[in-house]
Formats: structure tokens, sequence, C-alpha cells
């Protein structure tokens, strides 16, 4: 299958996806700092597109307090209550 950076197959618009585990997920045994418990899927219709998620995403979870919020969600309605709240910072 050949890959093309102007459109995603199967992708009709850009999205982001969001999941919260309870347990931490490690990837390097006995190292902390490589546990997560948030994880994120990007769709993009293109590959600038991907990127510009990429860029966002990785500027909102340089704050703190919003990476604290997120990971206190435990709800569709808590997690739209967070999104509503950083939609525009």
């Amino acid at each position: 299958m050949p890959h093309s950076t102007e459109n995603a197959e199967g992708v009709f618009k850009t999205g982001i996806g969001f999941m919260k585990v309870n347990r931490p997920v490690s990837f390097a045994e006995g190292d902390p700092e490589k546990d997560a418990r948030l994880f994120f899927m990007l769709a993009a219709v293109d590959h600038e597109q991907h990127l510009q998620n990429m860029m966002e995403l990785s500027e909102m979870l340089m704050n703190e307090e919003l990476v604290k919020e997120l990971l206190q969600v435990n709800s569709d309605e808590d997690l739209l209550k967070v999104a509503k709240k950083y939609q525009n910072s």
C-alpha cells in the first residue's frame, strides 16, 4: 500500500482521542519517569494537519495544571469540562 501525505486513508476529519488508565503503563521497568497514564490518538486528513495536531498537543501537555486535571477525569462529562476550560488557552 503506497504512503500518501495528502490524504490519510480512512480519515474523514481531524480529531484527537483520549484515554486515561488507572494503573500506569511502564515503558522502562524500574523507571517511574517512563510510566504513562494518559494516551492520545491523533487522526488527521493530511500530513500538515497531523504535524499541527502534534505541536498543539505538545504545547497543551506542558501545562501542568491541565495534565493534573486530565489525571482526575473519570467520565465523559469530566473530560468535556476540562476541554471547555482549556479550549482557547
